[in-house]
């Protein structure tokens, strides 16, 4: 008698708890489409250390370091686009923190390793080589940018943005 009476109150109150818990669930509202952050579109990267920090410099050499590592000319557009992309989104975290100037000095970055990709896709191109994988990592990555330069608003936007639409058009 007492193993049954213990058996439906544990079932009562473990069905209660599946019940009333779900609608804690069900309340929540969805992330629409438009509420896309950098960080969903550009996960894994992420700004880390901006101009005018202190290990900048330090971080800049490793990715030097690692660029002179990179052979061949579509895996060196692959890596410059990469740089490119983590430069934009230190203009974007440097502009929400106010500071206007060093975005428009790290976007000039940005253009410079937009120029590298395009030479080395030319460069691949002209050698009759197959970009292989390294479209279908870049592309993305450039849709994504043209979204992001085009809610940019420093003197260096523009100028970034018709780089990033040349070199995603030559692809």
């Amino acid at each position: 008698m007492f193993k049954i009476y213990y058996l439906t109150l544990i079932l009562l109150v473990t069905s209660l708890f599946t019940l009333f818990s779900s609608n804690v669930v069900f309340g929540q509202q969805e992330a629409t489409s438009s509420q896309k952050t950098t960080f969903e579109a550009f996960w894994p990267l992420t700004a880390g250390r901006t101009m005018g920090d202190p290990l900048y410099s330090l971080k800049i050499f490793k990715e030097n370091l690692r660029g002179f590592l990179v052979f061949g000319s579509p895996q060196k557009a692959d890596y410059a686009v990469f740089i490119g992309t983590k430069r934009v989104l230190e203009a974007d975290k440097l502009i929400s923190d106010g500071n206007k100037d060093l975005a428009d000095k790290t976007l000039e970055k940005a253009a410079e390793q937009f120029d590298i990709a395009a030479r080395n896709i030319n460069d691949a191109k002209s050698n009759k080589r197959s970009l292989g994988n390294v479209e279908y990592t870049i592309k993305p990555r450039l849709e994504n940018l043209i979204i992001l330069m085009s809610n940019i608003q420093t003197n260096k936007a523009g100028t970034v943005l018709q780089k990033i639409k040349d070199l995603k058009g030559s692809i």
